[in-house]
């Protein structure tokens, strides 16, 4: 079922010169939609980082499992009258190395993401305020 409206178009021309003193409506819609794509700009960066994360973690878990295959193959070689602790051990240290690398690496991803995000959303926040002394400096010229 389609949803009525009210047709705005007849009371729209009441409006239109409508205005208040000292109130820059304009300026207000504009500092809004500028907020609105600040944010919007700030999910697209949030997003397109999160996508990263997963993707990297994607193939840092496909890797592990192919080490871990690898690593089952090498200790099936190791026989009993020849039992070598340095071999498990040096694999050991690798696969700790390669996962403290590998965390190393989400981390500074997920850093980067988000300081993207802070930078957009504390730059329009920063603009956001010096709009806002703008308009009250506006009101108070129109009000004096």
């Amino acid at each position: 079922m389609v949803e009525q409206r009210p047709d705005t178009n007849r009371v729209n021309p009441y409006f239109a010169d409508w205005r208040l003193p000292g109130v820059d409506f304009d300026a207000i819609a504009l500092s809004q939609r500028r907020t609105i794509e600040a944010v919007a700009s700030a999910q697209r960066v949030a997003f397109d980082a999160t996508q990263t994360v997963l993707r990297r973690n994607a193939d840092l878990f496909r890797d592990s499992i192919i080490d871990f295959s690898g690593m089952l193959s090498d200790a099936a070689k190791f026989d009993a009258s020849n039992v070598r602790l340095a071999g498990p051990a040096e694999l050991s240290r690798k696969a700790i190395e390669k996962g403290l690398t590998n965390f190393t690496d989400l981390t500074s991803l997920i850093v980067k993401g988000q300081a993207e995000v802070m930078e957009i959303l504390s730059k329009r926040l920063s603009d956001g305020v010096e709009e806002a002394c703008e308009f009250t400096l506006f009101q108070s010229k129109s009000i004096a």
